[in-house]
């Protein structure tokens, strides 16, 4: 995929954009950062871009999968719901409901979102695909089981001895249609990985 782009909204002056993220309000020897009135959930600009990017490619997500995927040491998911909460202010992400874990889910919003998304990623509206408006209200189970999927590549396994993850999430595309040879039918795969560093394009 295209190299991602920094992505800042109007306004936007937390300055703390290459910063890492504290877990949890800070503590002793911990950072804090400034809340300002453009993002009162005190999330950073790195954070929200990484978020917008994943949601760009996952199209609908718990926060509980965000955080797995862009903050994996982060002790809890608090700094990816304060992003998605900053983000929602501005109208670029939504939730439509919960999973049955009653995880809620996240969605880009709008053209706006979409096109934010975009930026992060590098690529054009044409090829972002929908807002999946709606999903999260069925609990977005299929959905969730291929964010999984990429999730255990992303990351790697857990048992002792496990194999490491490869890539970042914005190495895959969900919902990607392509033309069969001679380009009469289409198919839509649930998920495509594109790894170059290991020879993979499939």
């Amino acid at each position: 995929m295209s190299s991602r782009q920094s992505f800042a909204q109007p306004d936007d002056n937390d300055g703390q954009a290459d910063a890492v993220e504290p877990a949890e309000p800070a503590r002793p020897g911990r950072t804090a950062y400034r809340r300002g009135a453009a993002n009162p959930n005190g999330s950073t600009t790195a954070l929200r871009a990484d978020v917008l990017g994943a949601l760009g490619v996952l199209k609908v997500a718990t926060a509980d999968q965000l955080q797995r995927l862009l903050r994996p040491a982060a002790a809890s998911n608090t700094v990816i719901r304060q992003a998605l909460r900053d983000l929602a202010l501005h109208g670029l992400v939504a939730s439509d409901g919960n999973t049955r874990d009653r995880h809620k889910t996240w969605r880009l919003e709008g053209t706006a979102g979409v096109e934010a998304a975009g930026q992060v990623l590098g690529l054009p509206r044409a090829d972002m695909g929908s807002t999946a408006r709606g999903a999260g209200r069925s609990g977005a189970q299929h959905a969730m089981a291929v964010n999984e999927t990429i999730t255990a590549f992303v990351r790697g396994g857990t048992a002792p001895g496990a194999a490491g993850g490869v890539g970042t999430v914005t190495d895959w595309a969900t919902e990607v249609e392509f033309l069969l040879p001679g380009g009469r039918r289409k198919v839509r795969p649930d998920a495509v990985w594109q790894a170059p560093e290991i020879g993979c394009r499939s």
